[in-house]
């Protein structure tokens, strides 16, 4: 996930410097970023020549080139060990970065801003696959999360094409994954008491829910259904 979310924030105007500990992915780096930046360009997602997108693209094995960063991302794996200890060499060399983003979609921010110099600055940022294309973001407050630098990753992320969700308080699995874990729990009993086959609520889903979740959230739909004026 982390190359589409280069080269989303590549196609956004932004200078990258990515560090990588695997020099078999730090050779591959360049032509898999390129890779995803050309089929979004073939879906007109991107305008500009994708040779001059990619000069403003590095990858390395030292976060020495990081120095200078204004702001600062870590896509790792989804383990709250090597988040954390990614995010603690990322505040020590990062010096000038105003803000730090984790890309996790369930790992507490309140966790990883733990003995940071700066804990106001650090966040989250839940990204869809692929980053180049979805308009999908939450952007997630830890406890010490200033909502100012909050608002300011609002701004950011709609540079990158995106529509951001603001959670101003840490829940683990923010919005879209409890929803989602809420519903898996109520269809798994509905199969296992014996109400309806797999098929059967998958059907249901597909045929109702399915229509009209990609248009309108849980809120709209209500409203728009129970409040609508009805006709003489």
């Amino acid at each position: 996930m982390g190359t589409s979310i280069c080269a989303c924030l590549l196609a956004a105007g932004h200078r990258l410097h990515c560090v990588e500990s695997d020099p078999t992915k730090i050779r591959h780096g360049a032509p898999k970023a390129f890779a995803v930046l050309k089929e979004a360009a073939a879906h007109g997602l991107i305008k500009e020549s994708l040779p001059h997108v990619m000069e403003r693209f590095t990858v390395s094995s030292k976060f020495d080139g990081s120095r200078t960063q204004r702001l600062s991302f870590e896509f790792t794996v989804e383990s709250f060990s090597i988040k954390r200890r990614v995010i603690k060499e990322l505040k020590r060399s990062c010096l000038l970065a105003r803000w730090i983003g984790s890309n996790t979609s369930s790992i507490p921010i309140t966790e990883l801003q733990k003995n940071a110099r700066h804990p106001e600055r650090v966040l989250g940022l839940h990204w869809a696959e692929p980053a180049t294309a979805t308009r999908f973001m939450e952007i997630v407050c830890g406890n010490q999360t200033s909502l100012a630098f909050a608002r300011r990753a609002e701004r950011l992320a709609r540079g990158w094409g995106k529509e951001p969700s603001l959670i101003r308080r840490d829940i683990r699995g923010f919005i879209t994954n409890r929803i989602m874990y809420s519903m898996l729990r109520e269809a798994f009993h509905l199969v296992d008491s014996g109400y309806a086959t797999v098929a059967d609520v998958d059907r249901s889903m597909r045929n109702d829910l399915g229509y009209w979740i990609t248009f309108a959230g849980p809120f709209v739909s209500w409203t728009s259904w129970e409040f609508a004026p009805t006709k003489p």
